[in-house]
């Protein structure tokens, strides 16, 4: 041990330990003071949430709340993470206050939920619920991925390019902080980091010579790996794995490290460590089978089979558009907008140009190879018998950009390793200049294609032309600056391209203070009322569930709202069948929305997809067949409601009216 101290602690690490400990400081820092990235303040802005809620203690600090990604505030994380922290008792496996169904929040993908289960060990960005104020918790919550994926990162490229450490910190900080881990709240990072460290434990396992080094190696090579496979998300997960593996396979053919695959000292904590993660990950599907079959069943994600080829050409250009889609755009969600910023076109003129002096080289090949076959992915697509046989029938095309992103920074820190003479002359041909102008003109004529219409179109709805007209030419400045300088090979290159993923990066989110305390206004009113059959359960009324996703995370039961996958019984009662595969979605949104004087009291109004609209007549439908003990409506439907002779009044708000269910 003390061996193995020295050894990191000599001069050629200490610039990498000294800056994993700051890393390390600067997370402990922001988690102690409690800065959050969450938009969980957005629900401050919406009607009638502030009459069910109050966030005591939320305080923004900069920026402004965004609407980038609506996961994380509205149906995923920061919302259910609160509802398990407010549950009686605290962190409960199955949730009851939501719909009718038990939610598992075992099964839970990225972050995952704070639940009291033996998987909340492979998902450390809950930890802090456990042992820390909800304040600190959430800061824990946001900032975990982000530390824990960039420094994931940064240590693979260390065990494969040791020589250039502070080179690695500013690559992996590069993809950390980028638009396209920005727009996603930083799950990729999630994803990425866990399999990348179980990738740099693999190759330290290999060259170990003690025995019992192998054995912490291979606990430290399977956590980490269990801990990128318990998000759950395969269309990220089994890109990323595809790329480290040839990447890894081709460092060890290059350090002529398979021989070692052969001696027990090696093999076998390698086979115990291996044997040890598929059996908890049996369990866990064996005692979460109920969710995992029911999510299955689904349209989305169990029954889609994607192919590829859904991509435009104009998309290999996407993540320089970061800064003009940021908010809410119509055409797409904004979130398939954040590619990673793409050096497609140099990085192929600086290969061709040093073919010569990397033909040989086996990870550029790796990288090349699962660069080519993703792009094929997304832009033609598979033959549907080879995405089958190849699993990437489980993937989304849009999905690949973060393993697209990380096969970008390893062939970046190989070329500026590897790659020592100047370029060729000016007086040649293909020099730098020249270069350089072709791959600008690329990257317009990617621009220009038909398929990329609706983008343009996308942005004139949300900008003005006159700001379109003077950002275009800055983000192609940028673009073509960066081409020249990478094909320079100029040491200004990495600054600058840090700095082009972190500013538009900035604007995605704004810095908050996590609440202190939520005071769940209906707590009082449900205490207060005798007699209730359903727990003081809340139907919702209105187009947007933000009312019903307020209250579900303060602690209230709810009937309505976003569900992870569907709601058998809240389904069955609905529609009086079991939810069709067909058109069962793993997100199910459930609307009840009142009408006036309608020819049925209830009508359902089905998209196929996961957003399905309830209409009931204010006037005459029945609330009392619902499984539900309160009604809570906008004030513009009073006058309606109070008709109703199954609804009571029992409290007035700012712009939510709550009535009691009369039986």
């Amino acid at each position: 041990m003390l061996d193995g101290i020295r050894k990191i602690c000599r001069a050629e690490n200490r610039l990498a330990v000294w800056l994993a400990c700051g890393m390390l400081l600067l997370f402990l820092v922001l988690v102690g003071i409690g800065i959050t990235g969450s938009s969980l303040g957005w629900l401050k802005t919406y009607p009638g949430v502030s009459d069910i809620l109050e966030l005591k203690g939320e305080r923004k600090l900069a920026g402004i709340y965004r609407g980038i990604r609506c996961d994380e505030f509205l149906n995923h994380g920061t919302p259910n993470a609160l509802a398990q922290y407010h549950a009686h008792p605290h962190f409960p496996r199955y949730n009851r206050n939501l719909g009718m169904s038990a939610r598992d929040f075992t099964v839970y993908h990225d972050t995952g939920i704070p639940v009291r289960h033996f998987v909340t060990w492979f998902r450390p960005a809950v930890w802090g619920f456990f042992f820390l104020d909800l304040r600190r918790a959430l800061a824990w919550y946001w900032w975990f991925p982000v530390f824990a994926g960039f420094l994931g990162i940064w240590f693979l490229l260390n065990i494969l390019f040791p020589e250039a450490q502070l080179r690695n910190f500013l690559l992996s900080f590069s993809l950390a902080a980028s638009p396209l881990c920005a727009a996603w709240s930083f799950w990729q990072l999630g994803n990425l980091g866990g399999l990348c460290a179980a990738a740099g434990f693999f190759i330290l396992l290999i060259r170990s010579g003690s025995a019992a080094r192998c054995w912490i190696l291979a606990a430290a090579m399977s956590w980490c790996g269990m801990v990128s496979v318990m998000t759950l998300y395969m269309p990220r997960i089994f890109p990323a794995m595809c790329l480290l593996a040839l990447v890894t396979a081709a460092y060890l053919a290059e350090n002529r490290l398979f021989a070692k695959l052969k001696k027990w000292t090696v093999l076998l904590p390698l086979l115990v460590s291996v044997i040890v993660c598929i059996l908890l990950l049996l369990g866990w599907l064996h005692d979460a089978s109920d969710a995992v079959r029911t999510l299955l069943e689904t349209s989305y994600p169990g029954r889609r089979r994607l192919s590829g080829g859904t991509m435009g050409l104009w998309s290999v250009v996407q993540g320089w558009l970061a800064p003009l889609t940021i908010y809410k755009i119509n055409f797409l969600n904004q979130c398939e907008m954040q590619g990673p910023l793409t050096l497609l076109f140099p990085l192929a003129a600086v290969w061709i140009i040093r073919f010569r002096q990397m033909k040989n080289d086996l990870m550029a090949w790796a990288v090349i190879i699962f660069a080519f076959w993703v792009y094929v992915y997304q832009l033609a697509g598979l033959p549907d018998w080879l995405a089958a046989a190849t699993f990437w029938n489980r993937c989304n095309p849009p999905r690949c950009s973060a393993s697209l992103a990380l096969a970008q920074i390893i062939f970046l820190a190989l070329l500026f390793s590897r790659i020592q003479e100047p370029f060729p002359e000016p007086g040649k041909f293909w020099n730098a200049n020249r270069l350089t102008l072709i791959s600008a003109c690329c990257f317009l004529f990617l621009l220009c294609l038909p398929s990329a219409r609706p983008m343009w179109n996308g942005l004139a709805e949300v900008y003005p032309g006159s700001l379109i007209v003077i950002a275009m030419p800055v983000i192609f400045t940028v673009f073509a600056v960066l081409s020249r300088l990478l094909l320079i090979r100029s040491r200004w290159f990495i600054p600058v391209f840090v700095l082009a993923n972190l500013l538009p990066a900035l604007c995605f989110n704004p810095v908050c203070v996590a609440p202190v305390k939520i005071v769940n206004h209906l707590e009082s009113l449900v205490r207060r009322t005798p007699e209730l059959k359903y727990g003081g359960c809340f139907l919702f009324l209105g187009e947007k569930n933000f009312p019903a996703v307020a209250a579900f995370a303060a602690g209230a039961k709810v009937l309505n709202g976003y569900f992870l996958y569907p709601d058998r019984k809240l389904h069955h009662l609905l529609f009086g069948n079991e939810p069709d595969p067909g058109k069962s979605f793993r997100l199910s949104n459930y609307d009840m929305v009142p009408v006036h004087d309608a020819a049925n009291p209830f009508r359902i109004f089905d998209d196929g997809a996961e957003h399905i609209q309830i209409q009931l007549d204010a006037v005459k439908f029945d609330f009392a067949s619902l499984p539900a003990d309160f009604v809570g409506a906008p004030c513009a439907e009073r006058s309606y409601l109070e008709k109703n002779p199954s609804l009571q009044l029992c409290r007035t708000g700012t712009e939510l009216d709550i009535f009691r269910i009369v039986r």
